[in-house]
C-alpha cells in the first residue's frame, strides 16, 4: 500500500522512490542452517521476492539493521555477522541499508593478556595439520607503548607462564615476525592465560593490509591457557603480525563498528556493480561528519530522533546546519525524517521545515503515512489539510535546490535579532545567469523584520556568489511570486 500512495499520489515523480522497512522487518532468529538473517515471514510473506516487487515498481528499496548484537527494537543485530548480511542484503540486491547503534555494551573493550601465538600450516582442506605448531612467544616479540611483562602460574599444574599485558584501550603493539615457507592460509592460535572473566577483544594485522578482529569470551578460571584460533593469510618468507586493541574510545568503537560493515558491503557488492546506499545512524553521538565520509558512509544522522514538534525539528536544524563544511558529493549531514502531516505541527512550520531540509541538501525521507495522500480509489487525496503537506514535499523549485549538483550544504551567515539567514550557491539550475538561495528563518514568536546585502554575499566554495547589479531578480519559492 504504500509502495502503491508513493507512485499514484504522483511522489514517485518527484523522486520519492525509496521504501525503507526500518527495524522489525526482519526475524528474532537467523536461518537455523546458514545463520542467514531472515525476513519476518509474518509480518512480510512475500519475503525478499518483496524487493524485486518492488523494483518492478519503478522504486528502490531499503532495510535495515544493527551494529550491535540487537537492533533498537531489540531484533538480531548484525554485529559479528558483518560480512554474511552483507553478502544476504547484495544478494536481495537491496538500494539502502540504514545501519544503527543500539544494544552495543562496552564500547571500548578491553584486550587480554597474551601468552603467544601458533602457526600452523594446514592441508588443502582443513582436515590435518602439514606442519606442526610452531609457537612464538610474546615475550620475544616487539612492544611498544605501555606494554610490559607478567607471570601467570597455572593452579593445577603449578608451570609459571610469561606473558604481555597492557593492550587494552589503544595501549600499544605487539609485533611478531613469523617465517613459513610456503604463502597459502595458516591457523594462527592465540594463546591467553585464563586471567578475564569479561569479554575481550584483539585486533590482528597481518603484513600491513590483511585485518583480522579477534573476540574472546570472558575466562571462567584461572586454571591453563585460553586459546583463540582463526584462520590467516601468509605470505612465503617473512611476515609481520601485529596484534593490538585500536579502541580506546567510543569514536573508535563506532568507526570500527560501522566501517566493518561498510567494507563488507563494498566487497559483496564489488562482483555486480549495484552500490547499497549506506546510511550510519549513531545520533550524532560522537561527531560522525568527522568520520563517516572518510568509511565510505553516505550520510550520518547528526541528531537523536526526531518528533513532530517544532522545538525538536529546530534541534536537529541546529545539528546540522553548522556542519556545512563535512559535507560533500555522495556524503551528506542527516537531520532525521520529515515529519510533516504528523503531530500539531502548524502550516507554517511545515513549510519552514521542508525548506530548511532542502537548503542543507539533507536527505528528503518522509516521515509521515503517505498512503493518506491516496483515496481508497487511488486517486490523489481532495482532503486539504492532506493536500497542503503533499503540495509542500512536491515544491519543485524547492527540491530543485536540495538536488543542485553538487548538493552544498548552505551556509548560515546570521543569527541577528533571532532570525537565521541561510545562503546557498546554486549552481545546476539550468540558467546562465549565477543563482543563489536565500533563507530567513524567523526563530520567534512574533513577526520581525530582516535584510541581506546581495552585493556583499561570499562564500570561499565559488568564486562570486552574485556580481555586483543595480536590479536583481528574485522569487518566492512557495507564493511564486
Amino acid at each position: 500500500a504504500v509502495a502503491n500512495a508513493l507512485v499514484k499520489s504522483g511522489l514517485a515523480n518527484y523522486g520519492y522512490k525509496y521504501v525503507n522497512l526500518d527495524d522489525n522487518w526482519h526475524s528474532t532468529i537467523r536461518d537455523p542452517k546458514t545463520g542467514s538473517i531472515m525476513w519476518d515471514l509474518g509480518n512480510f510473506p512475500s519475503g525478499a521476492s518483496l524487493v524485486t516487487q518492488l523494483h518492478d515498481m519503478g522504486l528502490k528499496v531499503g532495510l535495515y539493521s544493527c551494529s550491535g548484537d540487537l537492533t533498537c527494537e531489540d531484533v538480531t543485530g548484525s554485529y559479528q555477522h558483518e560480512e554474511q548480511d552483507a553478502e544476504t542484503f547484495a544478494a536481495w540486491n537491496i538500494d539502502y541499508l540504514k545501519y544503527d547503534y543500539c544494544h552495543t555494551g562496552d564500547k571500548a573493550l578491553a584486550a587480554p593478556n597474551v601468552g603467544y601465538i601458533g602457526i600452523t600450516k594446514l592441508n588443502a582442506d582443513r582436515t590435518a595439520a602439514e606442519i606442526p605448531e610452531v609457537r612464538y612467544e610474546a615475550e620475544n616479540a616487539t612492544l611498544t607503548g605501555d606494554l610490559s611483562t607478567g607471570t601467570h602460574k597455572d593452579n593445577e599444574t603449578g608451570i609459571e607462564e610469561t606473558y604481555v599485558t597492557g593492550l587494552s584501550r589503544n595501549g600499544g603493539t605487539l609485533t611478531f615476525t613469523v617465517t613459513v615457507n610456503d604463502a597459502g592460509e595458516y591457523l594462527m592460535t592465540i594463546g591467553c592465560p585464563k586471567m578475564t572473566n569479561y569479554k575481550t577483544y584483539l585486533e590482528a594485522k597481518v603484513n600491513g593490509k590483511d585485518r583480522y578482529e579477534v573476540y574472546f569470551d570472558a575466562m571462567a578460571s584461572d586454571k591453563s591457557i585460553y586459546r583463540k584460533q582463526l584462520y590467516v593469510k601468509l605470505n612465503a618468507g617473512y611476515n609481520t603480525i601485529v596484534l593490538s586493541d585500536p579502541v580506546a574510545t567510543e569514536k573508535d568503537d563506532a568507526i570500527r563498528r560501522f566501517g566493518n560493515m561498510r567494507s563488507a558491503l563494498n566487497e559483496a557488492t564489488e562482483r555486480t556493480g549495484h552500490t547499497i546506499y549506506f546510511n550510519v545512524c549513531e545520533w550524532g553521538s560522537t561527531d560522525p561528519a568527522t568520520w563517516v565520509p572518510s568509511i565510505g558512509g553516505n550520510s550520518w544522522r547528526t541528531c537523536g530522533d526526531i518528533v513532530a514538534d517544532w522545538s525538536n525539528v529546530l534541534r536537529c536544524y541546529d545539528s546540522s546546519v553548522a556542519k556545512w563544511n563535512y559535507q560533500q558529493p555522495g556524503a551528506y549531514n542527516g537531520p532525521d525524517v520529515l515529519q510533516g502531516g504528523n503531530g500539531s505541527l502548524t502550516e507554517e512550520e511545515n513549510k519552514s521545515h521542508f525548506a530548511l531540509w532542502c537548503m542543507l541538501s539533507a536527505p528528503l525521507q518522509l516521515g509521515n503515512d503517505v498512503r493518506d495522500f491516496v483515496d481508497e480509489n487511488g486517486q490523489v487525496t481532495t482532503d486539504e489539510s492532506v493536500k497542503k503537506i503533499l503540495d509542500i514535499v512536491t515544491n519543485k523549485d524547492l527540491i530543485a535546490i536540495n538536488q543542485d549538483l553538487p548538493r552544498w550544504q548552505c551556509k548560515r551567515i546570521s543569527t541577528e535579532n533571532n532570525v537565521d539567514i541561510l545562503v546557498k550557491p546554486l549552481l545546476n539550475q539550468g540558467t546562465s545567469e549565477p543563482e543563489v538561495a536565500i533563507l530567513f528563518l524567523n526563530r520567534g514568536d512574533d513577526e520581525t523584520s530582516a535584510s541581506v546585502d546581495l552585493t556583499k554575499l561570499e562564500d570561499d566554495r565559488v568564486d562570486t556568489l552574485l556580481p555586483e547589479s543595480d536590479v536583481y531578480a528574485a522569487k518566492e519559492l512557495y507564493t511564486g511570486d
